[in-house]
């Protein structure tokens, strides 16, 4: 009885475990973006098994993190005119494309420091469906 049970406890953890991680894996590649009116391409170069992040966002690295439970991708942008915090959640594949969708804070720099929060969205072609 003892053995049935620790079966079926595993058994039931790995169809968690394997639905879980399908749903949960970030599209790697090219999404069109769209951040407050300015579109452009976010890459995303890389994930490792940690959920760490790297690319690039219109043409700027990009570092972050990547919760596969929550499918949210949280990730920094900086270059000479400011810093920025994005953060977005990624949908199920809706029709033939994903969608991500969140904010963004910018922060100035300087002497005149604003901080900003604006919305941002992004499509990539989901292949194989």
């Amino acid at each position: 009885m003892r053995t049935s049970l620790i079966g079926a406890v595993v058994t039931l953890g790995a169809l968690l475990f394997s639905a879980s991680s399908a749903r949960a894996q970030l599209p790697t590649g090219v999404w069109k973006i769209n951040g407050n009116g300015w579109e452009g391409e976010l890459v995303i170069a890389g994930i490792d098994g940690f959920g760490n992040v790297n690319g690039t966002i219109y043409g700027d690295r990009i570092t972050g993190v990547y919760d596969a439970r929550t499918q949210c991708l949280s990730f920094l942008r900086t270059n000479k005119i400011a810093s920025q915090a994005w953060k977005g959640y990624v949908f199920d594949v809706v029709g033939t494309h994903y969608t991500i969708a969140g904010t963004v804070q910018s922060f100035g720099f300087g002497r005149d420091v604003k901080r900003v929060e604006s919305g941002w969205y992004g499509i990539k072609p989901a292949l194989n469906r």
